[in-house]
């Protein structure tokens, strides 16, 4: 028997429930880095003229997809063009692929905030026992186990019972945590061995003031690469999400208003991770600890916590359990696009679709938690770095099919349906959509260029940063990932750095001490 169609019960349900999809790991884990790397104030505002121009139009496009049709990724685009039944196929891939890693990431921020819970977390801190964690056979899996079963619980509850009402209790507490944490990072100093002072204002000055310093024609496109990976990967687009989430949304809500909400949430918290992260790392590790990823969250920060003495346990805590928060609204919106596409295809009911989802998903994260030991394997990617099981599956998921799904769209809504049809959606009610000529100019012209763009160079097929990939630095003595040796290969520090949802491989050779990294 069909289930009956759910939905949002109005539109602050949705706004929150899409932006706890969109405030992934990756806003607070990737975005300072890149900030740090491209510029403080420069890559900032670069971020911020893509959000308006860029970011709004790969959102409106999900959500009012997914509204006008009232389906999921896998029937909506057959709804309007039959010829086309491929992307929804190729647009469910994504979640089916993500899923196998991103409770296993949840995982691990699970054991983290079980360490400082427990003990003072110095062994957090120890060189090497990030490395000794993810390598072990058991207790990655079982910190995924929770992890998971959290997800599985909230999306079997439904949408308005379920994920609605957890965002509504969630969101607001990850923003809370967020200011409180940035506030106090703020008020930081320390004295570093050589007599230098180093305030948290002053890492501030370094977040958000320009750096013009060098700049070239090149170097500006490269920080535009990275605000524009960093966007994309941000919004949770080209996954199905937003388009399932926008078939969740009742016809009378202003959907120009709700998605200029996720956007300015999104966005937010962004901004808020770099005013958190980039003083706290600046002040006790100056600009050579701001690293990328893992090697950010689980092996610099714990660093940092252990410098502050008293007021360090207490932070951790509160970082860890936002870290929790951004994991898991991300994880089940995700998992929620898997179940809603299973009940949609095979008129199956939710509870029995969200066992079958489940099953998969811990059978799938067990095997990428065995890649880091029993079924550890390198494999060379396109993009030019090594690889193994999780950044396989990532590198499928995130740095070919999203940036390919996003073009194949693009030229879909711009050349085939026409522009009209996202514009006529959004205006259902008779709002007044007051960017539909730059949607129009960007969904036709722009967005398929630069998805193009962004294909070639986050698959490895266009040689454009300096190493070939999308960023890459000269490791500095005393770097974060000093002293994580791989077990298995005892001549190479490896590791995994993580961006939005986007995951790759980290590459030291000690004797070149160069950080590849594809991001």
């Amino acid at each position: 028997m069909k289930e009956k169609r759910s939905s949002f019960s109005g539109s602050i349900g949705f706004v929150l429930a899409a932006a706890g999809s969109a405030v992934g790991v990756g806003n607070i884990w990737r975005f300072p880095y890149l900030c740090a790397k491209d510029g403080g104030g420069l890559f900032l505002l670069v971020y911020l003229v893509l959000v308006l121009t860029f970011g709004f139009v790969l959102l409106t496009t999900d959500v009012a997809i997914g509204r006008k049709t009232k389906k999921n990724a896998l029937k909506a685009f057959e709804e309007f063009n039959p010829k086309w039944k491929f992307l929804g196929r190729l647009t469910f891939l994504v979640p089916v692929l993500i899923m196998t890693y991103y409770s296993v990431i949840g995982g691990w921020i699970t054991k983290y905030l079980f360490v400082y819970l427990v003990s003072d977390g110095i062994e957090a801190a120890a060189d090497g026992y990030f490395t000794s964690f993810i390598t072990s056979d058991i207790a990655p899996i079982v910190f995924m186990l929770i992890f998971l079963a959290l997800t599985a619980w909230i999306v079997f509850r439904g949408v308005e019972k379920g994920i609605e009402k957890f965002s509504k209790i969630i969101m607001p507490g990850l923003i809370l945590l967020i200011v409180i944490i940035a506030i106090f990072c703020l008020t930081l100093t320390n004295t570093a061995p050589d007599g230098t002072v180093r305030t948290g204002m002053q890492g501030l000055a370094v977040y958000l003031k320009p750096d013009f310093h060098g700049l070239t024609v090149k170097r500006f496109l490269e920080i535009l690469l990275d605000a524009m990976s960093q966007l994309f990967f941000s919004l949770s687009v080209s996954m199905g999400i937003m388009i399932t989430y926008g078939s969740y949304v009742k016809n009378d809500i202003d959907l120009n208003k709700a998605t200029n909400q996720i956007e300015i949430f999104d966005t937010g918290v962004a901004i808020l991770a770099g005013m958190m992260i980039i003083p706290a790392v600046f002040v006790f590790l100056g600009n050579d600890g701001m690293a990328s990823g893992p090697s950010l969250i689980f092996i610099s920060l714990p660093k940092v916590f252990d410098a502050m003495g008293v007021f360090g346990r207490p932070i951790a805590i509160a970082f860890f359990l936002m870290m929790g928060f951004a994991a898991l609204t991300s994880c089940v919106s995700v998992m929620e696009t898997l179940v809603a596409n299973g009940m949609e295809l095979y008129h199956k009911p939710r509870k029995k679709m969200c066992g079958v989802v489940g099953i998969y998903s811990f059978i799938t994260a067990v095997l990428i938690c065995l890649g880091y030991n029993k079924l550890y394997f390198e494999l060379k990617l396109p993009n030019g770095s090594v690889g193994q099981l999780l950044d396989v599956m990532d590198y499928i998921s995130n740095s070919f099919l999203m940036p390919f799904i996003s073009l194949l769209t693009s030229i879909l809504i711009g050349w085939v349906i026409g522009p009209d049809w996202i514009i006529g959606e959004v205006e259902r009610n008779g709002e007044k959509f007051k960017r539909a000529g730059i949607y129009r100019f960007m969904i036709r012209y722009v967005v398929p260029v630069v998805m193009l763009v962004l294909f070639l160079v986050s698959t490895g097929f266009a040689d454009f940063a300096p190493y070939g990939t999308f960023c890459s630095m000269t490791e500095p003595e005393g770097y974060p990932l000093e002293g994580e040796i791989h077990k298995f290969y005892p001549d190479r520090i490896s590791g995994t750095c993580v961006g939005t949802m986007a995951f790759s491989p980290i590459e030291v050779r000690k004797d070149e001490r160069i950080v590849k990294m594809a991001e």
